[in-house]
């Protein structure tokens, strides 16, 4: 898609940056390393570590990591049924507190 060349353009200036943290010794002094995955077989065509198979990549796997479940009561913090404020602070809540855990993002109440 097009429309989204320059998003795509943007994530492999990402990995080509941190591919020069890799190259630093602070890295190389932990073993730290891209991960070996195997080729996905839609990007096979393409030459590896070239800017179009990243591309490719980046359009055949990208996906939000934001572990979207569902809302929660913004309100006051009186309010022991709200769980952020109209700021989107997050009331600090035992999480045995939360009825429905999976129901919500815990991310929020655990931190």
């Amino acid at each position: 898609m097009k429309q989204f060349q320059n998003v795509r353009k943007i994530f492999v200036s990402g990995i080509r940056l941190q591919q020069k943290y890799f190259d630093t010794e602070a890295f190389k002094e932990f073993g730290a390393r891209l991960l070996d995955r195997p080729p996905n077989p839609l990007c096979g065509h393409l030459s590896y570590d070239s800017d179009d198979y990243w591309q490719c990549r980046i359009q055949a796997e990208a996906t939000s990591e934001n572990h979207q479940s569902s809302t929660c009561k913004m309100g006051r913090k009186e309010d022991k049924t709200t769980v952020v404020d109209p700021q989107l602070r997050c009331f600090l809540l035992p999480i045995s507190s939360l009825n429905f855990v999976a129901a919500i993002n815990s991310s929020c109440a655990v931190l």
